[in-house]
């Protein structure tokens, strides 16, 4: 597999590029026309840079980082690896890292992370981190503490 592979590489760079600029975006509180407005492009154009349809050229991305008040680095964090160590570990990890900025990008990710940034105690976060796992593996803990499968 090449270092700039389908999976892995530009086309890979660009949807994280996009899931990047989409969650800083709705962090900053913008619409697509507002940032569009802002850098003298269509909604239409952020929303294929946002899905990685299109590629982000060096200037726009500039520009965007700018009027979103973030360094060009924060695009490119947590991003593919660029190396040919491990290919299917490599993706494995982009695949899931994709998931998670898919998931924070989203309305309910974001109220999620913001009232779990309100919970102050470290002792509840640990416990609602918990129960979610447990929530995801499909079991849930019983009034007594004992592990208690769905229905």
């Amino acid at each position: 597999m090449s270092l700039f592979s389908e999976r892995r590489g530009s086309a890979s760079l660009d949807r994280h590029v996009g899931a990047r600029l989409r969650l800083r975006r709705r962090v900053r509180g913008l619409s697509e026309a507002e940032l569009g407005e802002a850098v003298e492009l269509s909604a239409l154009q952020i929303q294929k840079f946002e899905n990685g349809v299109s590629r982000v050229s060096a200037t726009k991305l500039f520009e965007m980082a700018g009027a979103l008040k973030t360094p060009i680095a924060y695009f490119f964090e947590g991003g593919p690896a660029l190396t040919s160590e491990g290919e299917g570990e490599a993706a494995d990890k982009a695949d899931a890292r994709a998931a998670v900025m898919e998931f924070l990008s989203s309305p309910e990710g974001l109220g999620f992370v913001a009232a779990f940034a309100r919970i102050d105690s470290e002792r509840l976060r640990g416990g609602c981190a918990m129960l979610l796992r447990l929530l995801a593996d499909g079991a849930a803990p019983g009034a007594d503490g004992e592990t208690v499968e769905p229905d």
